[in-house]
Parts: structure tokens; sequence; C-alpha cells
């Protein structure tokens, strides 16, 4: 299950240098996860290169709404790491979040919505631009809104499983609740 990885152990050592971000500039809207945006450019690459991942805030920077759950996923995060001019991108395997610190994260929940549901990629006018980089803002802020909705919840029981047990959860394993 790719959604609890190592990434010491996923990435090369090439790879990892990519990521320089700090844990302590991480932005708040970041997934918990090994991954996150934290001190990254407002040049708005991010959503160019991991679509699925990575998302703009109200400022343009980016940081990851949804953590890579794939190869093709997680080679897209690099690339969005890459090309991050400031190299504000941060992965830090899993070592700095804990039950309290995801349930506090859940608890903004709402502030996340609002950040989602607000952001100016989702006007309809933007679905049939002819500008490319238009149509993929638009795809990647209808995907984090409806992926906050849809999944977001599932994802952080599991992950608050494996935080706290070291070890992704089984279908037997009871799961903490994560509700809207």
């Amino acid at each position: 299950m790719m959604r609890f990885l190592d990434t010491k152990s996923s990435l090369q050592p090439t790879e990892i240098a990519k990521f320089q971000g700090k844990w302590n500039e991480k932005l708040w809207p970041n997934t918990p996860g090994p991954f996150y945006g934290a001190n990254t450019d407002s040049c708005g690459t991010g959503p160019i290169e991991a679509p699925a991942n990575s998302g703009l805030d109200e400022h343009g920077f980016e940081y990851i709404f949804k953590q890579p759950e794939s190869l093709k996923e997680l080679t897209e995060v690099v690339r969005a790491a890459q090309v991050n001019v400031l190299s504000g991108y941060g992965a830090d395997r899993n070592s700095h979040w804990t039950l309290g610190l995801i349930r506090w994260w859940w608890n903004r929940r709402h502030e996340l919505l609002q950040l989602c549901s607000s952001s100016q990629w989702l006007s309809a006018k933007w679905a049939h631009s002819m500008d490319r980089v238009v149509r993929v803002y638009h795809q990647n802020a209808k995907y984090r809104l409806h992926y906050m909705r849809t999944e977001l919840g599932s994802y952080l029981a599991a992950y608050s499983f494996f935080i706290e047990e070291g070890r992704p959860p089984e279908d037997s394993d009871v799961l903490p609740i994560y509700e809207w």
C-alpha cells in the first residue's frame, strides 16, 4: 500500500535531495503524511506536475492535498519538488505526525473546505479554456474538493492507525472515525 510509504526506502538518494522543505515551515493545509509543501513558491507548477496530489492555497503556494498512493503519483510529486524554484517540498517520512497533530489538523477541516471551495479555479469559465494550464488548474481544484469531501476521512482513519500502530491497517482492525 503506497499511502504510508517510507520515503527513505521508496526514493533514490537523488530524489530525496529534491525535498528540502522544513517541517517548521510546512503550510497547514498539507494532508498528514510523509510529503508536504513548506516554503514553496507561487509559480503554480505543483498542480501541473502532480495534479492528483499538489494544490494551491489562497496565495498560490503549493501544498500536498493528497499523499501519493501509486508509483505514478509518487513520480509526479518528485517532479513537482524538482521544479519548485524554492525547493520547498519536504519529505520527512512519517516521523513528525502524531495522533494529536492529525486530530488538530482534522479539527481545521472547515477551514480547508473553505480554502478548496473558494478556489478561483473552480469557476466553470475555466473548464473549456484554450490554455492547457488553466484547464489543469480547474481540474485540480475540482478534484481537491471532491477528494476532501469523499476520500479524505477514510485516508486519515487509516493513516492515524498507521501512526499509532506502525503498520497499515488490516480489514479486521478498528479504525478511528473522521466524519464531517
